[in-house]
């Protein structure tokens, strides 16, 4: 274990606490995550997430809920139509012939795709207009996104985890830190960027000595003010450091970990931002053990050339969300 991995480890573990007022530094530290923390709780354009998303949650976990009130409740969605839609009629579902409505939209691609999606586009939606910056390409970040969320289902499917849906949901929302991020700090954030690169060290210590905060922590504050299931929430905010998690899902964040560390050597998820390490960390493997997911180092190339099939095949699924 690397000095820079202990001491991020360190730091993320509990809460953040206001520093000494002798270290001026460490104060100016807290003081900047604090900032930013207020920033992303105090974010208020999420115009789908508490309107569709969360009542299509609400029915497609009640059993009583009959798919011509699902269809009619996501009808009432432009976009949300349009891109189930798109994504029914992409060459990864291969329906035989043009689905033209939300109802057959349902059958097509089924209650767990149809969460993905709305999921999806939700989150797409409310970031669509962030700041322009051709520095920070978003269609390569969503790529990247979107790869790690189908490599985590197809983990979840191949090790037979409890919920596929929720670790695509998980790998997509994974970084999503660094929009708000980028939002609230450019410069700063792709300062961090820079110094992962030339410094080569972890994105996250990179920003946490640069913005106060990384993008994980901030990612797992903007869900809690989604009020996201407290998994996601954590699988979000310990992507890099699955060990620090003190819930009950750490699994998850581990899996996550494992799914993000293969999408980074895949053509469509790979090479998105900051380093990547050509070995997966020994303890995300030792958690999922415990959690009864036997994967060893050796089963890991295995493992990549299977996903990346599935990510081949999703290009059509990303390009519908375009």
């Amino acid at each position: 274990m690397t000095n820079d991995t202990l001491r991020l480890a360190a730091l993320l573990k509990g809460p953040l606490e206001p520093a000494p007022s002798s270290d001026p530094a460490s104060t100016s530290l807290h003081a900047r995550a604090e900032r930013l923390r207020k920033a992303t709780e105090s974010i208020a354009t999420l115009p789908t997430l508490p309107a569709v998303f969360d009542g299509v949650l609400r029915m497609l976990d009640d059993p009583n809920t009959s798919t011509r009130q699902l269809s009619r409740a996501l009808s009432r969605d432009q976009v949300l139509t349009a891109r189930l839609l798109k994504t029914a009629n992409s060459a990864y579902y291969g329906f035989p012939r043009k689905v033209a409505t939300a109802s057959l939209a349902l059958v097509v691609l089924g209650l767990d795709a149809t969460r993905d999606v709305v999921l999806a586009t939700s989150v797409m939606e409310t970031f669509r207009r962030s700041r322009a910056d051709s520095r920070f390409d978003m269609a390569r970040f969503w790529d990247h996104s979107l790869a790690t969320a189908v490599v985590a289902r197809e983990l979840a499917r191949r090790l037979r985890w409890e919920s596929p849906g929720e670790a695509f949901t998980a790998g997509l929302l994974h970084d999503i830190g660094q929009v708000v991020l980028h939002e609230q700090h450019p410069d700063l954030f792709l300062e961090t960027l820079r110094k992962a690169r030339t410094e080569n060290v972890d994105l996250a210590l990179a920003e946490l000595e640069i913005l106060g905060a990384t993008h994980p922590q901030v990612g797992g504050w903007l869900c809690r003010r989604w009020n996201l299931p407290a998994s996601l929430c954590d699988a979000v905010e310990y992507h890099h450091t699955p060990d620090a998690c003190q819930g009950p899902d750490r699994a998850l964040a581990a899996l996550v970990a494992l799914a993000d560390h293969l999408a980074h050597q895949t053509p469509t998820g790979g090479e998105w931002m900051g380093s990547c390490s050509s070995k997966v960390d020994p303890r995300t493997l030792e958690i999922l053990s415990r959690d009864g997911i036997g994967v060893r180092e050796e089963d890991i190339p295995f493992l990549l050339r299977e996903v990346s099939r599935e990510v081949e095949r999703a290009t059509s699924l990303g390009e519908a969300f375009r």
